[in-house]
C-alpha cells in the first residue's frame, strides 16, 4: 500500500528553523492545520499561507454565505431568527359539520366536534356507548371473538355460546359422513392398468365400454360388375354393475379394449375389400377371476363382388347388465349407396355406416351417413359422421361427439361411409368417435384404390367406490 506524508512541524518549529521549501513542496503546521507551498527560493517565514479562493454560494452551488437579514448565528451553527415572524396568513383549514373551528392560520385554531343528537351527526358519548353496547346483551347475542372461538373438531362442549371455526365444522361433518354411503373414489382407465380398492370401501360401481370396431374397405373390379363398399364397424355395449366391495380383491387387473382398425385400401384389381378388425374386450379381473367384461365388437366386412359388405353386428356381454350397442351398416349388393348403422332412440353407442358401391351401369354410390341418436332418444340428437359423396369429397367424416358424457367422457356418433368411385380412388370411411364404430370404405374400378375402412375407438373403464 502506498502512503504519502507531508513535511510537517509546529508553527514555532517552522519559524525557528525557517527552511526554504522546494518548488511545489508542501509544508504543514500541525497545530494550526495551515499549509505553505514552496517556490524553491523563499524561506518559510517569507511564504504566505495557501488560501484558495472560494466563490459565493448560489441556489445551486455551495460556497461562501454571509449571515445577514433573517439569518444569524455562526457558519458552524446558522439560525433563522426571522422565521418566527413569518406567519402564513394565506393558508386556511376548512371544516364541515360536525367538525368546526376552521379558518386562516394567522392565529391558533381549535377544531371541535359536537355531540350527536337525534337530528345532528357528532360524537357518541360514553353514556350512549354503554347504552348501545348493552343492547346486544339485552338481545341475548354473544359476539364472536377469540375468547369464545372453538377449534374442537368433535364439538364436544355442546355449547350455545361458543362459535366453531370453519375447519372444526368441516372436519366434524366429514367425519360424520364417513361410512354413510358417500363417493370416496372415482378412477377412470383409458388404458389397461391396476385398480386398488380404497380404504373404507363398501360398494363398487363399475362401467365398462369395449373398443369399437373398424369398418371394412371397398372392393375393386372391372366395369360392368356390381361392387360393394365395406361394411361399418359395430360399437360396444356399456356394461354396468355394482359389487359389494368384499367381493372384489384388494387389487384388480383392468383390461381396456383396443380400437378396431379399418380394413386397408385395395390397390390390386378385382380384389375383395378387407374386413375391419374387432374392438377389444374391456374387463375387470383376468381369466377365471374375471368379475365383469364386455365382448369384442365385430368389424365391418370388406366389399365384395355382387354381394354386400357385411356390417359389424352386435355382440352383447352376457355376464352383466348392459345398455344397447350399435350395429354397423351393411353395403348394398347391387352397388348402390351405403347405408347408415343402426340409428338409436335409446342410451347406447352407435355403429359406423357402410361405404358406397358401384352398379353394373357404372354409377357410383355415395357412402352412408354415420348412425346417430334420433329425435326421440334420451340422448341429445347429434349428427352422424358425414358421408363421402360422388360429386364432392369421396372421403367420409369422423363421428361427432355429443354433449352427453359419462364421468367426463363424451359419447359420439358413427363414422360416415366413403363414396364409391369410377374415375378416382374410392372414399375412405370416417373414424368412429366417442366409442362409435368406423365407417366402411368406398368401392373403386380397376386402376384405382378402394377406400380404407375407418378406425374404431379405444374402450374405457370407470370404477366408483362408495363408503
Amino acid at each position: 500500500m502506498v502512503q504519502i506524508q507531508l513535511r510537517r512541524g509546529t508553527a514555532a518549529t517552522w519559524t525557528s528553523v525557517n527552511p526554504t521549501l522546494a518548488a511545489g513542496e508542501i509544508g504543514l503546521e500541525t497545530d494550526t492545520q495551515k499549509i505553505k507551498i514552496g517556490d524553491g527560493t523563499t524561506a518559510w517565514t517569507g511564504l504566505g499561507y495557501y488560501n484558495p479562493t472560494i466563490a459565493d454560494a448560489t441556489s445551486s452551488v455551495k460556497g461562501i454565505l454571509k449571515l445577514t437579514g433573517d439569518l444569524g448565528g455562526t457558519a458552524d451553527s446558522p439560525t433563522v431568527p426571522g422565521l418566527s415572524n413569518k406567519a402564513n396568513t394565506s393558508t386556511t383549514i376548512s371544516t364541515t359539520a360536525p367538525l368546526s373551528g376552521g379558518g386562516d392560520l394567522s392565529s391558533n385554531r381549535i377544531l371541535s366536534i359536537s355531540q350527536a343528537s337525534t337530528t345532528t351527526d357528532g360524537y357518541l358519548s360514553s353514556v350512549d356507548f354503554i347504552t348501545f353496547n348493552n343492547k346486544q346483551n339485552a338481545l341475548g347475542f354473544t359476539p364472536e371473538n377469540v375468547a369464545n372461538k372453538d377449534t374442537d373438531i368433535n364439538l364436544a362442549a355442546n355449547s350455545d355460546t361458543l362459535y366453531p371455526s370453519q375447519k372444526a365444522v368441516k372436519t366434524y361433518i366429514d367425519t360424520g359422513l364417513a361410512g354413510k354411503g358417500g363417493i370416496i373414489d372415482v378412477q377412470s382407465f383409458t388404458s389397461s392398468g391396476t385398480w386398488t380398492k380404497p380404504t373404507g370401501a363398501k360398494l363398487v360401481e363399475v362401467y365398462l365400454i369395449g373398443g369399437s370396431a373398424g369398418g371394412g374397405s371397398g372392393r375393386t373390379g372391372a366395369a360392368g360388375l356390381a361392387l360393394s363398399g365395406g361394411g361399418g364397424g359395430a360399437s360396444p355395449a356399456i356394461v354396468h354393475y355394482t359389487f359389494y366391495a368384499a367381493d372384489l380383491s384388494a387389487t384388480e387387473t383392468i383390461t381396456v379394449g383396443a380400437k378396431g382398425i379399418g380394413g386397408a385400401a385395395i390397390t390390386a384389381n378385382d380384389t375383395d375389400g378387407i374386413d375391419g378388425t374387432a374392438g377389444g374386450e374391456t374387463a375387470i379381473g383376468v381369466g377365471i377371476n374375471t368379475k365383469l367384461r364386455t365382448y369384442t365388437t365385430a368389424g365391418g366386412g370388406g366389399g365384395k363382388l355382387a354381394a354386400a359388405g357385411a356390417g359389424g353386428g352386435s355382440s352383447i356381454g352376457a355376464t352383466a347388465f348392459n345398455t344397447g350397442q350399435g350395429s354397423g351398416g351393411s353395403s348394398s349388393s347391387s352397388g348402390a349407396i351405403g347405408s347408415s348403422g343402426t340409428n338409436s332412440s335409446g342410451f347406447n353407442t352407435l355403429g359406423g355406416a357402410s361405404g358406397g358401391g358401384i352398379s353394373t351401369s357404372n354409377i357410383p354410390g355415395a357412402g352412408g351417413i354415420g348412425s346417430r341418436w334420433t329425435s326421440i332418444s334420451v340422448l341429445p340428437q347429434t349428427n352422424g359422421g358425414a358421408n363421402g359423396t360422388t360429386s364432392g369429397s369421396a372421403d367420409a367424416g369422423a363421428g361427432v361427439l355429443s354433449a352427453m358424457k359419462i364421468f367426463g367422457f363424451a359419447l359420439g356418433t358413427g363414422g360416415g361411409g366413403g363414396a364409391g368411385a369410377t374415375n378416382r380412388n374410392g372414399g375412405n370411411g370416417g373414424n368412429g368417435n366417442g366409442f362409435s364404430g368406423g365407417g366402411g370404405g368406398g368401392a373403386a374400378r380397376n386402376g384405382f384404390a378402394s377406400g380404407k375402412g375407418g378406425d374404431g375407438t379405444d374402450g374405457l373403464a370407470i370404477i366408483i367406490t362408495y363408503s
